[in-house]
């Protein structure tokens, strides 16, 4: 019998930020185009935390659906630790989970050895192979035969053995968990050695000259115009920026919308401070 849409629950934690923000616009893209792209046709409805119209406190109601959907899929991108924090719910009670996390960023080291499928939603070709890996994943997680291994399930499985007494069994799963982490290694240099060499946005971004130019090649002139007239860059030390007002100017606090921009351009979080004075 084939299911209706919404028969099956999949929640998704991401990092989604300010409405209008980069971070914002990025979660939208991703949960339209590959989250709902595969799901919806497999009878899933997709929820995200600030889409729930539930009365009640926000927490209560996430965790319910972390615990009782029948997916969750976290973009593990920029190591939100919101994100990280509701992942962590969901490894302990061992139901499906999918990773996905941006395509230049590097798995975190707890999470090494499970997959994260890897996504360039500025690349159509990046998202059609994300689907596609997506779609793997989600037959495999909706066979009956289909156990879900977190490091969170793992160590307790580790714990158990040890205390069984069953300390060759306990050696060879630690065995088999070592040679998936060098294998996450081997396929991550066979990456970047396949990958051209290009310096990273973010390293590009040194001075104020750099930060204003950066801004400008990137749709961001009006920013730029601002600093430029009104704002004193003090210091550019990635990931730190600290602003003051042009001396005898009046300026307006830029603090968020340039960290807005900065992660647009480098894809990477920015702290910027504002000093006024």
């Amino acid at each position: 019998m084939t299911q209706k849409k919404g028969d099956k629950t999949c929640f998704l934690i991401s990092p989604i930020g300010k409405d209008g923000s980069p971070t914002r616009i990025r979660s939208n893209k991703f949960q339209k185009y590959v989250v709902e792209k595969v799901l919806n046709p497999r009878g899933y409805k997709v929820e995200r935390a600030n889409q729930l119209g539930e009365p009640g406190l926000i927490t209560n109601q996430i965790v319910k659906r972390i615990v009782e959907c029948d997916l969750l899929v976290a973009d593990l991108t920029d190591q939100n630790a919101n994100v990280f924090y509701e992942l962590a719910i969901r490894h302990g009670i061992k139901k499906p989970f999918i990773h996905f996390i941006a395509h230049d960023q590097n798995i975190p080291f707890d999470n090494l050895n499970v997959r994260a499928i890897p996504v360039d939603l500025t690349d159509l070709d990046s998202v059609e192979d994300a689907c596609q890996q997506f779609l793997v994943q989600v037959e495999s997680i909706e066979s009956p035969t289909h156990i879900p291994e977190s490091p969170i399930s793992v160590a307790f499985d580790l714990e158990n053995l040890r205390n069984s007494g069953k300390t060759d069994e306990a050696i060879l799963v630690q065995l088999f968990d070592q040679i998936s982490m060098i294998r996450h290694d081997m396929r991550r240099i066979e990456r970047d050695r396949d990958r051209p060499i290009r310096t990273r946005p973010s390293q590009s971004i040194v001075d104020a000259s750099s930060l204003v130019q950066a801004l400008r090649h990137s749709g961001h002139s009006d920013l730029a115009e601002y600093i430029t007239s009104h704002i004193t860059i003090n210091k550019v030390d990635y990931p730190n920026v600290i602003l003051s007002p042009e001396s005898g100017a009046s300026a307006t606090d830029i603090s968020v919308p340039l960290s807005d921009a900065l992660r647009e351009i480098t894809r990477r979080p920015w702290n910027v401070e504002f000093l006024p004075f």
